[in-house]
């Protein structure tokens, strides 16, 4: 394929289920330029057989690994967060001489759901096409903050460990602290799901009839455990070993809600 196509980037990503620690090389002269370093550094140090070979296949065939040197993403986050640990398995890879191209690489550590995290990557191609316009629409959305009693430990927490919040120039003019306190909140509540959103549009009935009150205290408890593994770096297995363990009950829990509605409904 390298051979017989022609193209300005080529990005390879997903899960290889291989860990190659801080392995993978780059010449100064493909990193010149770049937002990429020569190193990577990785919270996953563990080298297994099958990321020798991968490595030395990508690398053989002049791709770059992105996962741990390319901002925000140094050093390495998780990708994988499961019953068999914590590893980066989720790797992107890019042609060398296209890392001019690349301008963030993030691991989004904010899903709880699933074992795997996903993953952005950002190219700055310095061309824009023509706008399009946007087609009209009829509907105005409202975002309000709803307070939820059940959520202040999640959004405690995450005022508590947010940069906005946490760090206060004595240069800062008022109005910049204000705005700063603003976004902490509006984060805050975004992440606790303390933003309700409404329409003047008719809504869709996607009502879930099974998802209730024990789902909700359920779910937040999972959110605001995994926000605590989340701040330390999942550097405490106790901490990982409950969320795991309150995650499986978790969506038990939705399952058997679900089947025993569905039952219900078919009686």
């Amino acid at each position: 394929m390298l051979l017989s196509t022609k193209f300005d980037l080529f990005i390879i990503g997903g899960d290889f289920n291989a860990r190659l620690g801080t392995l993978n090389t780059v010449s100064p002269e493909a990193a010149a330029g770049s937002r990429v370093t020569l190193i990577r550094h990785s919270m996953d140090t563990k080298i297994t057989q099958r990321g020798t070979v991968l490595n030395d296949f990508m690398e053989e065939h002049g791709f770059v690994l992105l996962n741990g040197r390319c901002h925000p993403d140094i050093p390495s986050r998780h990708t994988f967060f499961g019953a068999q640990g914590l590893s980066v398995v989720e790797l992107v890879w890019v042609n060398a001489s296209s890392l001019d191209l690349i301008s963030e690489f993030r691991v989004d550590q904010s899903s709880y759901r699933s074992d795997h995290y996903p993953i952005t990557v950002k190219i700055a191609t310095g061309t824009h096409g023509p706008r399009t316009a946007s087609p009209p629409t009829a509907r105005r959305t409202v975002s309000r903050l709803k307070w939820d009693q059940s959520a202040a430990p999640t959004f405690q927490h995450a005022m508590r460990w947010s940069p906005l919040a946490m760090f206060v120039n004595k240069d800062m003019s008022a109005n910049s602290l204000n705005a700063n306190l603003v976004k902490a909140i509006q984060l805050g509540a975004e992440s606790s799901e303390l933003i309700s959103t409404s329409s003047n549009a008719r809504k869709p009935l996607t009502h879930k009839p099974w998802f209730d009150v024990d789902c909700r205290s359920a779910k937040r408890q999972l959110m605001e455990l995994h926000s605590i593994c989340r701040s330390h770096n999942f550097s405490y297995p106790s901490n990982n070993g409950k969320f795991l363990q309150l995650r499986a009950s978790y969506q038990k829990l939705v399952s058997d809600k679900k089947k025993k509605l569905q039952e219900k409904s078919c009686k």
